[in-house]
């Protein structure tokens, strides 16, 4: 029998009808991957501007430019938020106060931004002074996949700490995609985290209940890191999620 456009969607259908698990029909508004990703790249943007920019920034332009595309953000965002709290709505809070809440809650992640810049700061010294392959702090933020997935960590942990369901973990999956570092949204990182390139492990995952501790930097031959009180540990570092350190 030759397969036609109706002999394939009644496939599907069946399919639909027997293998109900991974359907996600008659339900709420998910959040969009697509849309968080677009947005996760353009938090990026704003952690480190001019850096991920097709064209330069220049110095008179950088506070109509941060302007526009925060505004951008906080509506796109805010719309993903939104579905979030329908999906998992908090206690006590109603369906019409749905859209004012995601408002307030984007709006304070957006404030939160200058205090990851500072982390994000430690972060690339710690990569530029701990690699001795590293020619310069662009070089770091350009180039370097963990700079890209501990800042995507950073801003999903805020959101993981608002309990905003599903998007923080779109985010560091999409960063996870992206680099090969797998860092749970709810790992609580410290100042100066640096996982060079020997550490880059898509089997590896820094889990939500363990801190990483801060300083951990430098990087020895053998593939072994070492803290500034000379402590090591192995590069294929795991922090698994059960561990509660």
């Amino acid at each position: 029998m030759p397969l036609t456009l109706t002999n394939l969607s009644g496939r599907l259908l069946a399919s639909y009808a027997c293998e109900g698990g991974i359907n996600h029909l008659d339900g709420k508004n998910l959040p969009s991957k697509h849309a968080i990703a677009d947005i996760t790249f353009d938090l990026l943007r704003l952690l480190f501007p001019g850096f991920l920019d097709e064209r330069p920034i220049h110095s008179a332009e950088i506070e109509a430019v941060t302007i526009a595309l925060l505004a951008s953000v906080l509506g796109r965002l805010g719309n993903e938020i939104r579905k979030s709290l329908e999906y998992a709505p908090p206690a006590g809070l109603e369906n019409a106060d749905l859209p004012e809440a995601a408002r307030a809650i984007t709006l304070n992640f957006l404030g939160n931004l200058p205090r990851i810049r500072e982390l994000l700061q430690t972060d690339a010294e710690a990569a530029y002074s701990g690699d001795p392959a590293a020619s310069s702090k662009d070089e770091v933020i350009v180039a370097y996949p963990f700079i890209e997935a501990i800042a995507v960590q950073r801003l999903a942990h805020e959101l993981y700490l608002d309990n905003i369901a599903l998007i923080p973990r779109i985010m560091t999956e999409w960063a996870h995609a992206r680099t090969g570092m797998d860092l749970h949204p709810g790992a609580q990182i410290g100042t100066h985290f640096f996982r060079g390139p020997l550490h880059r492990d898509s089997g590896g995952r820094d889990g939500h209940h363990r801190q990483p501790r801060q300083d951990v930097s430098r990087r020895r031959p053998g593939g072994e890191i070492a803290s500034p009180r000379g402590r090591r540990c192995a590069a294929r570092n795991v922090i698994r999620p059960s561990e509660t350190g």
